[in-house]
């Protein structure tokens, strides 16, 4: 009886140590065939589009980054030109100079969390020209001219969660109405921050009746989705009326490719081919290290080159085989640095900012330079230099919605506004 007992007992172990280990099989398999269809060509695809969004992050959150890392702050200051033209007005700018250098603008910016107002006072000789008002406020602008105010943004415009709601939309119908059979994948070799490597290449391509077939179903899902639809209603875009024939595609081919440094690697690069009987574009992505961006017509070859670090990045656009343009950025601690040099025929453009922030008791003085240089042959054409003087504070003024604001900016306010005052820098 016992040795029944016994070896029953032993049965059991051994049958859920069976059990155990086809478990893990089991789990071991879901995760390889999760893993397996997540890097299917279609997945790869779309995952790739998400990839692009995160790779460009980069410049947004270095361009967007508060010098203080402040939400709430008052910003008053003064920014004082010096011009100098050459004798001949080689620009022929017809500007008097004199008047220019009596300028002065004395400005008021006011940031409270996600809220904004700023004020501009154009002085020529210490008197007051004009003065605008903007205010951002619930993701709508507000502007006075000095009479009265008006919406720049409706409230109906398109927002973040709208363009992400429709991002969404769109992902789905692609991804539902491309059969698998125009996904194709290879190996091919690429050039990467100067280092070739063999990337696998996957793409998938739409021309003639597929391309008809996916932007029809694409615009039937728009309309057929409430929220879409409406959104786009809201954004005066209708496509209920919008069908495609076979005929408006002939000849076209779309080509949609991205690679990746192995089968399960990091993406590397995105490409976009767009082409018809006579014409093609294509548009190519490389982000690791560092990133370029080419562009590709019939006649025009344009490059951008772009060396990145944490706090900085050097950009140079290529254009034709030719060198046009270098443009320099950096933030540090409580320095901000920008030049960008443009060259073309006989012209060479300088531009340079330079803003420096020092901290004063609770406070911060802001010491900030800018400069515009134009040279025509070697020789200085242009010349204007701007001193931008400033204290900033923790002390925000409130920023309340104008009460009883138009609902639409009217563009001859502006005409109206700058033209006397572009007048007063006319020679006579």
């Amino acid at each position: 009886m016992n040795d029944k007992i016994i070896y029953s007992e032993k049965k059991n172990q051994e049958k859920k140590s069976i059990i155990v280990v086809v478990s893990i099989l089991l789990i071991i398999l879901i995760i390889v065939i999760g893993f397996l269809i997540s890097n299917s060509n279609k997945s790869i695809i779309k995952r790739s589009l998400s990839q692009i969004e995160k790779k460009t992050n980069y410049y947004a959150k270095i361009v967007n980054e508060n010098t203080l890392n402040k939400d709430k702050y008052k910003l008053e200051g003064t920014i004082t030109p010096d011009v100098k033209i050459d004798s001949q007005d080689t620009l022929n700018t017809g500007f008097n100079v004199d008047k220019l250098n009596d300028t002065s603008i004395n400005y008021v910016v006011n940031q409270n969390n996600k809220d904004l107002s700023v004020s501009y006072d154009v002085l020529i000789n210490n008197e007051s020209k004009g003065i605008v008002e903007a205010i951002l406020k619930d993701e709508i602008t507000y502007l006075n001219l000095g009479n009265s105010w008006s919406k720049v943004n409706q409230e109906n415009m398109m927002n973040k969660e709208d363009l992400e709601y429709l991002k969404g939309v769109i992902l789905k119908s692609l991804s539902n109405n491309i059969d698998s059979d125009l996904y194709s994948s290879k190996k091919e070799a690429i050039t990467i921050d100067g280092e070739e490597i063999n990337a696998k290449k996957v793409s998938v391509t739409l021309k003639d009746n597929d391309l008809c077939k996916v932007v029809n179903q694409l615009v039937k899902d728009l309309n057929e989705d409430k929220k879409a639809s409406n959104i786009l209603e809201d954004n005066n875009i209708d496509l209920k009326d919008v069908k495609f024939n076979k005929e408006d595609f002939e000849g076209f081919e779309v080509v949609y490719s991205t690679y990746k440094k192995s089968t399960y690697g990091k993406y590397v690069a995105f490409n976009l081919s767009l082409s018809d009987d006579n014409n093609e574009i294509n548009i190519t992505y490389k982000s690791d290290k560092n990133d370029e961006l080419e562009i590709n017509t019939n006649d025009l070859k344009m490059i951008v080159n772009v060396q990145k670090e944490d706090d900085s990045f050097t950009a140079k656009l290529n254009v034709n085989d030719q060198e046009v343009a270098t443009l320099e950025y950096s933030i540090k601690e409580l320095k901000e640095n920008l030049s960008l040099s443009i060259y073309f025929d006989l012209y060479n453009i300088d531009m340079s900012v330079a803003n420096e922030y020092k901290k004063q008791g609770n406070n911060y003085n802001l010491n900030g330079n800018a400069n515009v240089l134009v040279k025509y042959d070697n020789h200085s054409v242009l010349d204007i230099s701007l001193e931008n003087k400033g204290t900033l504070t923790n002390k925000v003024d409130d920023i309340e919605k104008p009460k009883n604001a138009d609902e639409s900016f009217d563009i001859t306010s502006l005409t109206d506004f700058l033209n006397p005052i572009m007048n007063e820098y006319l020679v006579d």
